[in-house]
Formats: structure tokens, C-alpha cells, sequence
């Protein structure tokens, strides 16, 4: 029976090792999901507002473009857009930008990233309009992650309770045909062995098995 517990035991932490990776792909895959749904949206947006943003900026009316923000981003619930102007020391005022995301962000480079204010994490995303030369501003894209952070939650739920069941699973199934397979016919040889180790040779052993076990009886000249 020890046998079948060594097999349980490896199988079942093979079974927990590709469970956990499969949870940690399924929390990756998610979250770049996510970002690539607001890198989308994005872009989907500036283009509705391209040219009005380019008029307003032609017409130096920087006010007008949070105006403009407002009226087109009523449908969209989730996502807030705001115009982020860069000032004479090329930093972004809410400060939420690295150095080399500024660069980036400069070069007219679509850049996402994730932050934390406060509870709360966002994932933020900043696109420059093609027309526009970026160092007069950048749209701004910010929404919450927290429906993302419960999608990741359920995921990792699903994980540990499908290791558990698997888990279990496999110890009831491998238990049993281990049982049957090895623990049984492997407990008879054992105990035939001491039997004949005691001097009783009158039982003969009967495994009914083809396997190495069988074969091991077969041909032991101690088990007749």
C-alpha cells in the first residue's frame, strides 16, 4: 500500500502544480484583456473627437476641449477622459507619470499603466492625437481596476476550489484502484512471504495478475 500512496502523492502534485499555473495564465490573460479593452476604447474615442479637439487647440480655447470631454464621454460610464496639458518642465501635473513614461508619452506613444490613489487602483492610459503635437496635451483615459480585481478574485477561487476537487478526486480514484491494483495483490505477497518465512508452505499464492506483481509471484521458487 505504500506504493499507492507514493503514486497518490505525485499525481496529485502534479495536478496542483498545473491547477496553480493554469489559475496564474487565466489572472495574466485577464488583466491584458483589460488593458487592451481601454487601449480600444481609446482609441475609438479620439478618433469621435479628433477634429473638434484640433479646432479648439487651433483656436488656442483649452477650455473648450474639457467641454468637448464631457459631452462625448456621457455614454461612457466606466471610463473617465480628461485633457492633461504638459507644463514648462515637461511633467505631467497629477504627477502619476515616470520619467520614461513621459518620454513615451511625448513621442505620441500610446502607454498604459496602473496606479494606486489611495483604496482605489486605476489603470490609466495616455494617447496624444496624431495632429496635435503632445507637449500641448494628451487625452488622458483612467477607470477603476476594481471589477478587474474581482474577476481575478473569482478566478483564484475557482483555482483552489477545483484543486480541491481534483485534489480529492484523485486520492478516491487512484486510492482505490491502488488499493485494488497494487496495495492488495502486494499485501497477499507479502503476506505468503512471512508465511513461508514461518515454515507454512501448504497455500499456494494465486495473484490473478499479468502484471509485474504476477510475474514476481510466478516466478518466486518461495511462493509455490
Amino acid at each position: 500500500m505504500k506504493l499507492a500512496t507514493k503514486v497518490v502523492v505525485v499525481f496529485l502534485l502534479a495536478v496542483m502544480v498545473l491547477t496553480v499555473i493554469q489559475g496564474v495564465v487565466a489572472v495574466h490573460h485577464e488583466r491584458e484583456l483589460f488593458r487592451l479593452e481601454q487601449e480600444e476604447q481609446a482609441r475609438s474615442f479620439t478618433s469621435d473627437i479628433e477634429d473638434l479637439v484640433l479646432d479648439a487647440l487651433h483656436e488656442q480655447q483649452h477650455e473648450k476641449i474639457a467641454e468637448i470631454l464631457k459631452q462625448k464621454q456621457s455614454n461612457r460610464l466606466a471610463t473617465q477622459v480628461r485633457w492633461v496639458r504638459f507644463d514648462a518642465t515637461a511633467s505631467v501635473r497629477d504627477g502619476t507619470v515616470g520619467e520614461i513614461q513621459l518620454q513615451n508619452i511625448r513621442r505620441g506613444e500610446l502607454v498604459s499603466f496602473e496606479t494606486r490613489q489611495g483604496s482605489e487602483s486605476m489603470l490609466n492610459t495616455y494617447y496624444a492625437i496624431d495632429s496635435a503635437p503632445p507637449d500641448q496635451g494628451v487625452l488622458h483615459f483612467s477607470r477603476p481596476l476594481a471589477p478587474l480585481e474581482q474577476r481575478n478574485r473569482d478566478t483564484i477561487f475557482r483555482t483552489f476550489y477545483l484543486l480541491g476537487a481534483m485534489g480529492l478526486l484523485s486520492v478516491l480514484v487512484i486510492g482505490l484502484a491502488g488499493m485494488r491494483i497494487i496495495g492488495r495483490p502486494l499485501q497477499q505477497l507479502i503476506d505468503k512471504t512471512q508465511r513461508i518465512g514461518a515454515g507454512d508452505l501448504t497455500m499456494p499464492l494465486d495473484l490473478h495478475s499479468r502484471d509485474e506483481l504476477g510475474q514476481l509471484a510466478t516466478d518466486d521458487p518461495a511462493c509455490p
